[in-house]
């Protein structure tokens, strides 16, 4: 079970650099809930986070060349309800 997850988490994560899904831009934030995971960050870019309530963190890339792209994983639903969701924080191409 444990290496499903594991594969699951990396295949998500190489589906969202791929395809750029769910990209926030630049100096806009966007929230992670407690079961939700930031797995990777690209140098030079960051992730700020604040939280909100202990279920929830507002984020925010404040770099104008870095942002954040979050994919779900719906095989995976720590409280049995919501799927996990897993973002990277990457540079944008030019």
């Amino acid at each position: 079970m444990r290496n499903l997850l594991q594969l699951a988490t990396l295949a998500a994560v190489l589906l969202i650099v791929a395809t750029d899904v769910a990209r926030a831009r630049p100096n806009e934030t966007f929230t992670l809930q407690d079961q939700d995971k930031l797995l990777v960050e690209a140098p030079g870019c960051h992730a700020f986070c604040g939280i909100q309530t202990p279920q929830r963190r507002e984020c925010a890339v404040r770099e104008p060349d870095c942002s954040v792209v979050c994919e779900p994983i719906p095989e995976c639903k720590p409280d049995g309800i919501r799927p996990m969701r897993v973002c990277a924080v990457v540079r944008d191409r030019r």
